[in-house]
């Protein structure tokens, strides 16, 4: 999983990466699926100042990525927001 936030007052983009620790990866590829990554994520709601998050996950070979602004990372993506930085190497 990688995770780059960008944006905000300074414009700091901030990594992290991490990856499953042994014998959890089920219960990340739960929270992954539970992400709408099909939805088209809301535009509108884009501040001037406010962060964007892209969100990158590769589940058995399989890549998802998405691009969202700071108000969508709500409900299930901030629950992966938070696993993903919990468990960042970096």
């Amino acid at each position: 999983m990688r995770l780059t936030r960008t944006g905000g007052l300074a414009g700091i983009t901030r990594r992290w990466q991490a990856e499953a620790p042994e014998g959890d990866a089920s219960q990340w590829v739960a929270v992954i699926d539970q992400c709408p990554w099909d939805e088209t994520p809301p535009t509108d709601s884009v501040r001037t100042d406010g962060f964007t998050w892209r969100i990158v996950a590769v589940v058995r070979h399989d890549e998802r990525s998405v691009v969202l602004p700071e108000s969508a990372a709500v409900g299930p993506w901030a629950t992966l927001i938070s696993v993903v930085r919990d468990a960042s190497v970096g």
